[in-house]
């Protein structure tokens, strides 16, 4: 079974296969040396906000906002990889 999810765009859902959405690409969008361990920060990929997080010199990405309150994770914790 193919994986599928759903992405909201201009308050419509918009249903997209999973590797339409994980195409690789590559934005630069600051120094690694400016992120400390267990620290976040939002930041603008390719016209995307992002969530930055750095855990265990491992540095993770997500979506900015809260998919159920619309509110900007970086405003909470960082707990591990969480």
């Amino acid at each position: 079974m193919e994986e599928r999810r759903i992405l909201y765009e201009s308050d419509r859902a918009v249903e997209k296969n999973l590797r339409d959405i994980m195409k690789e690409q590559e934005f630069s969008v600051g120094k690694l040396s400016e992120l400390k361990d267990g620290e976040m920060t939002q930041v603008s990929a390719g016209g995307t906000e992002v969530v930055l997080a750095r855990v265990n010199d491992t540095c993770y990405a997500v979506g900015a906002y809260c998919t159920h309150y619309d509110a900007p994770l970086v405003d909470g914790a960082l707990v591990a990889t969480r």
